[in-house]
């Protein structure tokens, strides 16, 4: 079992479900506010909060996809050129997504430091 795969892949699946319930919540507990002069798409109004709330959770769905292919290669033992540039592939996004986050919200949302994390257990258990 790789030590550092296996907790990244746990800070995935537990990242997702967090965000998934607590956004879902956080959603439905208050409208979303209308932007004013926002072109209301296909005649709409609802298409732009209802296209965030989708959204949230098909991050929630990438983030347990990760955390699948984390979890497999834990388990696998020895680590294939193909298991290595999966889990590099991972990390380098998850670098990338945490920056966003850092600098989109000013380090305020502390989704960052998970990013950062499973991108540093991901990319030390290749090397």
């Amino acid at each position: 079992m790789n030590a550092p795969l296996f907790a990244a892949a746990i800070l995935m699946v537990l990242t997702g479900l967090v965000h998934s319930i607590l956004g879902h919540f956080g959603m439905r507990l208050r409208e979303l506010p209308r932007v004013p002069g926002f072109p209301a798409f296909f005649g709409a109004d609802q298409f732009h909060p209802r296209t965030i709330r989708v959204t949230w959770h098909v991050a929630t769905m990438l983030a347990w996809a990760m955390a699948a292919i984390l979890f497999d290669s834990a388990r696998a033992g020895a680590l294939d050129p193909g298991r290595t540039f999966a889990i590099r592939a991972i990390a380098v996004s998850m670098i990338g997504s945490g920056a966003i986050v850092v600098y989109g919200t000013r380090a305020r949302h502390p989704a960052w430091i998970v990013m950062f994390t499973v991108a540093g257990l991901s990319w030390t258990a290749t090397s």
